[in-house]
């Protein structure tokens, strides 16, 4: 039993070093520049000007006025509003952030982070409720699902997001649905869906090593601690060749 206690600390060690490890150059690997990985994950593409600022606002050290500046300079009304959500989110003003982004609600913009976004800034704000209310019995496309399985997931409901998402095909839709299934205990049926994701998204894209980081955290619960330092390992030096290109 010390043994086994002993293999599990050390196990948990690793994978947290790895993941900080991971986090930071992953930070790096993105750069302030447009990033095609999130254009062909969504169904409408938009600005190379949004998506420097998207990536600037989620991922790296700011300048708040420079960022301001640059938010200025966009021409779509949504991206100017996403835009200054992200940064009011930077700021801790979270409830101003929350109600930028839902008045878009209705819309259904087509891009998955917009969801991601609004759930956690709802979440924070204690609001989940609210959106719920804003969704509509019409709200059946691919986005409605999408937010919805978003919600049941953060308010633990696990198999409400497993029956949403279970006979969609997009990137975004696979990887929640990975984590939802590892939530609720199905550790085979998770990493199964990591591999799908790994097959339908491209190896050069920086979302790769996240997939990668999320398999080694299966086979850390699964108590398969050298199969998840492997994996741990391969992401952090991919995240490292991707840094040197």
């Amino acid at each position: 039993m010390k043994s086994l206690i002993k293999n599990m600390i050390n196990a948990v060690k690793i994978w947290l070093s790895l993941v900080i490890i991971v986090s930071a150059v992953f930070a790096l690997t993105i750069g302030f520049a447009p990033s095609e990985a999130n254009q062909s994950n969504n169904s409408e593409l938009h600005s190379a000007e949004f998506d420097t600022l998207y990536f600037a606002l989620t991922s790296q050290k700011i300048n708040h006025n420079e960022i301001e500046k640059l938010i200025s300079q966009l021409d779509n009304n949504f991206e100017k509003d996403f835009a200054t959500a992200l940064l009011l989110k930077r700021k801790q003003n979270f409830d101003e952030a929350f109600n930028l982004l839902k008045k878009y609600l209705t819309n259904f913009p087509k891009i998955y982070s917009y969801y991601d976004e609004l759930v956690w800034l709802a979440a924070a704000n204690d609001r989940l409720n609210e959106i719920e209310e804003l969704l509509s019995k019409d709200s059946n496309n691919k986005f409605g699902n999408y937010l919805k399985a978003f919600i049941s997931y953060q308010k633990g409901k696990y198999s409400e997001a497993i029956k949403l998402l279970e006979n969609e095909k997009d990137f975004y839709q696979l990887y929640l649905l990975s984590h939802s299934y590892r939530a609720s205990g199905d550790y085979q049926k998770a990493n199964t869906l990591l591999d799908s994701c790994l097959i339908i998204y491209p190896k050069d894209k920086p979302d790769y090593v996240k997939v990668i980081i999320s398999k080694g955290s299966i086979f850390l619960l699964s108590g398969k601690y050298d199969e998840a330092k492997k994996l741990y390992q391969s992401g952090y030096e991919l995240a490292l060749i991707k840094d040197n290109k």
